[in-house]
């Protein structure tokens, strides 16, 4: 993949190695991990399963929470042919790297052909908008604009990057996750792709 086909939207970050995001008119449901016990102790579970993430319940719907592998920055692609997403948590080599030479690095990573991927979950946007953030927030930072449009009210979150919201396709994705390594750098992956055929998700 040439590294000039992917878009960087920015950086999310996460304190607690947890990142959930979702479809962003559910998300604004999600009461914070500490009065989210049941979701979280499955989380919690589930990665110590060695799984890579897991559907959550928010209200009615769903949302997923993926592991990375610690506190972190997750920078976010968009594929500008099919407009799959790339969640990329990297591990870079040697502190001395400039903020541009570490995008650089991050979207190399991202552009890595994947040779062993799983997939973990599935998400349904419907709003036309993703919103990503640390579990610990809640969702009452997500504003609707009279004209319909989703926002960060950064004064109600605990970081100016701990949450994100931007516009996607509406559809229902699916969810892939890897781990990739090149040039002394690495990183965990989290692919959503829209999927094309409604068809039920593979257990």
């Amino acid at each position: 993949m040439a590294l000039m086909s992917l878009r960087y939207i920015g950086p999310v970050d996460s304190e607690d190695g947890l990142l959930l995001f979702g479809d962003a008119a559910t998300l604004r449901q999600w009461r914070g991990s500490d009065n989210e016990p049941a979701e979280i102790y499955r989380a919690e579970t589930a990665i110590a399963a060695r799984h890579p993430g897991l559907s959550v319940s928010v209200g009615q719907a769903a949302a997923v929470l993926w592991d990375i592998a610690g506190p972190g920055t997750v920078d976010v692609f968009v594929h500008r042919e099919d407009e799959s997403l790339r969640l990329v948590r990297s591990w870079l080599e040697g502190d001395s790297v400039s903020d541009s030479d570490e995008l650089t690095i991050v979207t190399a990573l991202a552009s890595v052909p994947s040779t062993a991927s799983l997939p973990f979950a599935e998400v349904v946007v419907d709003c036309g908008t993703l919103a990503l953030f640390w579990p610990a927030e809640e969702g009452a930072c997500i504003r609707r604009a009279p004209g319909g449009a989703f926002t960060i009210d950064s004064e109600q979150t605990m970081t100016e990057s701990s949450a994100m919201v931007f516009p996607v396709a509406s559809g229902r994705y699916q969810c892939v996750h890897d781990e990739v390594a090149s040039k002394g750098a690495e990183a965990r992956r989290c692919r959503l792709s829209r999927r094309i055929h409604d068809d039920t998700f593979p257990s």
